[in-house]
């Protein structure tokens, strides 16, 4: 699945939901996503997704790593939450 996903993501947006430690955030960001939002409600999960892409040698350029609730960070983040259906 990792790597199917690094195929789709060239110059898109994309965004880990319950990202954990980044393993679908890396290979998005090797595929050469143009931005990529890594969001989990751990803490630590979100330190080692940053970890994770230090790691792997990518630019955390156009990354965001956001510890919050995934419900309430769509919520407040998508404006019609229709057209994700």
């Amino acid at each position: 699945m990792r790597q199917w996903i690094k195929t789709l993501s060239f110059n898109k947006k994309v965004l880990n939901a319950f990202s954990y430690t980044g393993g679908f955030s890396v290979y998005a960001m090797a595929g050469g996503a143009k931005r990529v939002d890594s969001v989990d409600i751990s803490q630590e999960a979100v330190n080692a997704c940053q970890k994770h892409f230090v790691l792997n040698e990518l630019s955390e350029f156009g990354s965001r790593f956001i510890c919050a609730d995934v419900f309430n960070f769509l919520r407040e983040n998508v404006l019609d939450m229709t057209l994700l259906f």
